[in-house]
């Protein structure tokens, strides 16, 4: 996911494989939580934005919501990660 070969991201590539956007599909929440400034948003945005690399530090101020679809078993499952500020 970082556009580095890691080992992190083989297994996650080898476990999912992004899905396509299908409404109804089953969704999963992942609440994100912790201290402030300690990469919370920098985490969520790594997976949801496959390319994202945040150069600044952005702050997140209540909550932000980033969804992704994955595709596992066959079935295109929503992912709903909530970022929460620290």
């Amino acid at each position: 996911m970082t556009g580095k070969n890691t080992d992190e991201d083989a297994v996650w590539n080898k476990m999912f494989t992004r899905g396509k956007k299908i409404s109804g599909a089953p969704c999963i929440n992942v609440g994100v939580i912790g201290n402030a400034s300690v990469g919370k948003t920098s985490l969520c945005r790594k997976y949801a934005r496959k390319n994202d690399t945040a150069s600044a530090k952005v702050v997140t101020l209540g909550i932000d919501v980033e969804y992704i679809f994955l595709e596992a078993f066959g079935e295109s499952i929503k992912v709903k990660i909530w970022d929460t500020a620290g």
